[in-house]
């Protein structure tokens, strides 16, 4: 169980660890977030054997996020077609049970503090 795709943009060891152990097999996490720590990969025979990759982007910088997320905030960007469900973060393990079962269009679960 565990979700196909992790997108990271804090750039903390403690929120990259949290991607990678939140990955299943084949997944990936996407770390955007810039920080001085070192992050800790899984032993090696976790990671090569779930076949996760690790990828860094810096494919954008902190403007574009803001300009994005302004545009989100104003009205003039509406994110909600691409969003399918919105979930408490009390119901995060449901959120996991629709992703490995596959339940409806679950591709899209927001999870909100």
């Amino acid at each position: 169980m565990g979700v196909d795709l992790a997108l990271e943009f804090v750039g903390r060891r403690e929120t990259v660890t949290s991607a990678l152990k939140s990955l299943r097999r084949t997944g990936r996490a996407v770390v955007v977030g810039v920080g001085k720590e070192r992050i800790e990969t899984p032993p090696l025979n976790v990671f090569v054997g779930g076949e996760y990759s690790l990828i860094g982007s810096m494919g954008f910088d902190r403007t574009d996020l803001a300009e994005v997320l302004h545009l989100v905030d104003s009205g003039k960007l509406d994110l909600s077609d691409s969003v399918t469900e919105v979930l408490s973060l009390s119901q995060i393990n449901l959120a996991l049970e629709k992703i490995a079962e596959r339940k409806g269009d679950s591709l899209r679960i927001v999870v909100v503090p």
